[in-house]
């Protein structure tokens, strides 16, 4: 993956949980990875890989 893809991810916090998220051409924010150790946040289907985050 080229560089320029790392440095477009941040981490931001939505409803209390941690996110590694990317912006893209829209200013939208799409989910890569999700950072919390509540097994219950996984369940979510609002919060899988690829969503875009409403902020």
């Amino acid at each position: 993956m080229e560089s320029t893809a790392y440095e477009n991810q941040q981490t931001i916090e939505y409803n209390g949980i941690s996110f590694v998220v990317m912006e893209n051409a829209q200013k939208q924010y799409q989910i890569v990875r999700m950072l919390s150790t509540n097994p219950q946040d996984y369940l979510n289907s609002e919060y899988i890989p690829g969503q875009i985050l409403s902020l």
